[in-house]
């Protein structure tokens, strides 16, 4: 049996082996501190072969400040992890668009692809943009002038009431969305996922319950899928 290496005190880049832990089957293992004050176990040979250099702060980048498109990046949220068992966690930062709104996205939708660079503004605003284009005097325009009673999807002016409800408590539902997010840290209460695009779901319907529009335990964090099957079985708002 080959004779254990004593390791204690060395530096293996970012890391500082402090003493020694269990074994994983047959592999050595050592209990390191990293630069940035993180405490890991480590296997040795990746510690020897400079496979493992700290615990990932260095990959981590700070882009406080940035923009992105309509986003300037706030604070990080939570850093990519491994996820034993399930997909790999990622990285998510808060956003401040220029609306006012503020969005938890994924960093590399953000800054590596650009697949996200609004709230969700942008492209509301390039659809609204669309439409009037395709409204020209070479389409037709069969509901051109129908509102209200005459509009086919008229329903008594129950909707007109509560989107006039969302515009005045704007501000107060984004403050409930972000506390909503926050204590379901960021996952799907439905079907487990993390981060990506997520809503602030009303258990209670927001139309006929106006005393809990803005309770944060009336709220649930769904993803996009999961928010669109609640909707379609009716069961909430």
């Amino acid at each position: 049996m080959p004779k254990l290496i004593d390791i204690t005190g060395k530096r293996f880049g970012n890391w500082i082996a402090i003493s020694r832990a269990a074994n994983y089957g047959r592999t050595t293992r050592w209990l390191c501190r990293c630069d940035c004050g993180t405490v890991k176990t480590v296997d040795q040979y990746l510690l020897r072969i400079g496979r493992s250099s700290s615990c990932g702060c260095k990959l981590r980048k700070d882009i406080t400040g940035n923009r992105y498109g309509r986003l300037t990046a706030i604070e990080v949220v939570q850093y990519a992890r491994r996820n034993p068992g399930g997909p790999p966690i990622p990285t998510l930062w808060k956003f401040q668009c220029d609306c006012g709104n503020e969005l938890i996205a994924r960093y590399g939708d953000v800054v590596n692809s650009g697949r996200t660079l609004s709230c969700g503004c942008l492209s509301r605003e390039l659809t609204i943009a669309h439409n009037k284009n395709m409204s020209g005097d070479n389409h037709p325009k069969p509901l051109l002038g129908k509102s209200g009673k005459d509009h086919p999807c008229w329903k008594g002016g129950n909707l007109a009431e509560s989107c006039r409800a969302r515009n005045e408590i704007a501000s107060e539902l984004n403050e409930w969305r972000l506390k909503v997010f926050e204590r379901d840290n960021y996952t799907c209460q439905v079907c487990g996922s993390y981060g990506g695009k997520l809503n602030a779901h009303h258990i209670l319907h927001f139309k006929t319950h106006p005393e809990q529009r803005l309770n944060v335990d009336n709220g649930m964090t769904v993803c996009t899928i999961c928010h669109k099957s609640l909707h379609s079985t009716r069961r909430v708002g």
